[in-house]
């Protein structure tokens, strides 16, 4: 509903996973100013999209690569938002990982 906005952040993911986390940060609009709500840690290297289905309660999340040992590979995470006084994420049981890092998504409806 154009209410919240979630934003990733790197946090120096790339390097040691004991050293830097990824999070997200749901920000929400209040007195016309950005107003942080609360931090959400996520798995994976360097986040970059997150894109939302049509109804605004599920969305993706793209990494440049898993933190899973083995061969690199890109990521994309699933989440459910709930809006409302007291938004939360949920992340979803569903990853899909892809041979290379994801530049870019696209959610068809």
């Amino acid at each position: 509903n154009g209410e919240f906005v979630i934003v990733t952040n790197a946090q120096k993911s790339d390097f040691d996973a004991t050293y830097g986390k990824a999070s997200l940060s749901v920000l929400q609009f209040k007195n016309e100013n950005l107003e942080n709500r609360f931090n959400f840690p996520i798995e994976g290297i360097l986040p970059s999209q997150v894109k939302f289905d049509k109804s605004g309660k599920n969305f993706v999340i793209s990494y440049f690569q898993s933190k899973s040992y083995g061969k690199p590979m890109g990521m994309i995470d699933f989440f459910k938002f709930t809006s409302g006084s007291n938004p939360k994420i949920e992340r979803q049981n569903i990853s899909v990982n892809v041979p290379v890092g994801v530049h870019y998504l696209e959610v068809f409806n």
